[in-house]
């Protein structure tokens, strides 16, 4: 199996002066080739990651109840939470435990 990554932000930049070499490679369409280049040298560089925390938190304001709102909080900044897996195989998984103490049995 062949596994191809995409290039980063910083690959792109110091490619987009050999544009016509990265394009003219035969392997893609050289017009949406040029107009990709084109968009990544105009758009500002972003971190994702704060991004889509950004993105997660605004989410878990949609629970109606503190308490799934602020596990919805807690699985997002990784407290009391365990993750495994990788983006690139596929996805995340979030384990989040919470512990509740209940009332004594009579």
């Amino acid at each position: 199996m062949l596994l191809m990554a995409a290039p980063t932000v910083a690959q792109t930049a110091s490619t987009a002066g050999n544009s016509l070499s990265v394009c003219d490679d035969g392997l893609q369409d050289r017009v949406a080739c040029r107009r990709e280049m084109a968009t990544v040298r105009m758009a500002p560089p972003q971190d994702p990651s704060t991004n889509f925390t950004e993105n997660a938190l605004r989410r878990c304001s949609y629970h109606k109840d503190a308490a799934s709102r602020q596990a919805c909080e807690e699985r997002v900044r990784g407290i009391n939470t365990q993750t495994e897996g990788a983006i690139f195989a596929g996805g995340m998984l979030r384990e989040h435990r919470v512990h509740r103490v209940g009332p004594p049995a009579e």
